[in-house]
């Protein structure tokens, strides 16, 4: 299978430079994972949110993102703490366990 590619969207990014230099390296250590296999570990599917996963970076933060099977794409889409990350998705939405 060919690796994933990885991408931000513009808020995603924003978010990024807007971390602590501990969380940005976490991010860029998750990178490699999200290439390789980005369902392993503890990617849960959202709740509602179909085609929508949530990574743990630490016990505050939340890496959202979205898969694209067509074209193998892993699109980051929210870096956020764990109390603003799911804000704006669907109301229901919860990590499915």
């Amino acid at each position: 299978m060919r690796p994933y590619r990885v991408e931000f969207t513009d808020d995603a990014n924003r978010e990024f430079t807007e971390l602590s230099y501990i969380l940005k390296r976490r991010v860029n250590r998750m990178l490699p994972q999200l290439r390789s296999d980005p369902f392993a570990e503890d990617a849960i599917e959202l709740d509602n949110n179909p085609g929508w996963f949530r990574r743990y970076l630490g016990r505050r933060y939340r890496l959202v993102f979205t898969h694209e099977p067509n074209s193998n794409l892993i699109l980051i889409r929210r870096i956020r703490p764990r109390r603003t990350a799911y804000d704006g998705l669907n109301p229901m939405t919860r990590p499915r366990r």
